[in-house]
């Protein structure tokens, strides 16, 4: 490998979450798109001082976090700490789904080694890319690109169907609150 001369720049390692956001995700989905945010702001202001800013953005890759197991006792920590009444408005089957669709709809890519691949391009390259996906195959990599740039109410659509699918209806049970 050529050895490249020294320059600065920051890594930062977010997720693809950071622009996908998840339906009963929202905190997890919400700090990603602001690490993502974070990174783009940081990128233009650092250009000012010729530092180049760096984001590594992945798909799910296998981590203790990822696991069915590790999503389930996750979802069961965030289900323990529910009101009864949101409990009641979405219903026992609708919370009994959702730990079902967690790791189903994506599972983690056991492939760690993209990843590592990529962080070391990302800092061994002349002129490396300001954002890479790191995607286990191109199917996944396709799936990503055609999502950033379907319009949103195609968004909304598909995911109530695969919600639908996975048996997350809509309940209907739910007050109007004020």
């Amino acid at each position: 490998m050529e050895r490249i001369p020294q320059r600065e720049f920051t890594l930062i390692v977010v997720s693809i979450v950071g622009r996908l956001a998840l339906p009963m995700a929202v905190p997890y989905s919400m700090s990603k798109f602001a690490c993502v945010g974070f990174s783009e702001s940081l990128r233009y202001e650092l250009d000012l001082w010729g530092v180049q800013v760096i984001s590594i953005e992945p798909e799910f890759f296998e981590t203790d976090m990822t696991t069915e197991m590790g999503i389930s006792e996750r979802i069961d920590t965030m289900l323990a700490k529910v009101d009864e009444d949101v409990r009641k408005d979405y219903g026992e089957e609708f919370l009994k789904a959702f730990k079902h669709i967690g790791s189903t709809i994506f599972p983690p890519s056991p492939n760690m080694q993209k990843l590592l691949e990529t962080v070391e391009d990302a800092v061994s390259l002349k002129h490396p890319d300001v954002v890479y996906k790191v995607c286990r195959n191109f199917g996944v990599r396709v799936f990503w690109i055609v999502w950033d740039i379907l319009p949103a109410e195609f968004k909304v659509l598909i995911i109530r169907i695969v919600l639908y699918l996975f048996g997350l209806r809509k309940s209907g049970r739910a007050k109007k609150r004020v």
